[in-house]
């Protein structure tokens, strides 16, 4: 009888507690990208390219062209006595620059451990460099149907 009454409370207390979705009355349709134009790094282009190109051909008032930049860095953070990299950090940056004369900079970066496997080493690489780039295409977005806000 305890157990039911916990778990009625619980789930009413739940439903009730006013939670809405911080971006349910966005609306990122309210752009639209006419033209990209991207230097640096081919593999971050290539991402930042599919994540973007849902965002072209939509009926917008509002076209974006934008100038992208890419590239990434890779640096060691620590060695072992052998003078062997351990540990390196991964960023990646990005610059946008719009046909509204407005520049746009991002960074992601993340830590990871070297592997005595070389090929393991480098596919994970490139999988910390695809996250950390999604991560900055959802960014863009964000900012880019920001801008129309104003």
């Amino acid at each position: 009888m305890k157990r039911q009454f916990l778990v009625i409370t619980m789930c009413l207390l739940v439903y009730s507690c006013g939670f809405t979705p911080v971006y349910k009355n966005k609306n990122f349709l309210n752009f639209s990208i006419k033209s990209m134009e991207f230097n640096g790094d081919r593999n971050i282009n290539n991402i930042l390219k599919a994540k973007l190109f849902e965002y072209t051909n939509i009926n917008s008032e509002l076209d974006h062209e934008l100038k992208i930049d890419t590239y990434y860095l890779k640096n060691i953070l620590a060695k072992d006595t052998g003078g062997n990299a351990t540990n390196y950090e991964i960023t990646v940056f990005v610059n946008v620059k719009t046909n509204k004369n407005i520049t746009l900079n991002y960074s992601e970066k993340n830590n990871i451990k070297n592997e005595n496997n070389k090929i393991n080493q480098k596919n994970y690489e490139k999988q910390i460099i695809n996250n950390l780039t999604s991560t900055i295409s959802e960014k863009i977005v964000f900012d880019l149907s920001n801008l129309n806000d104003h």
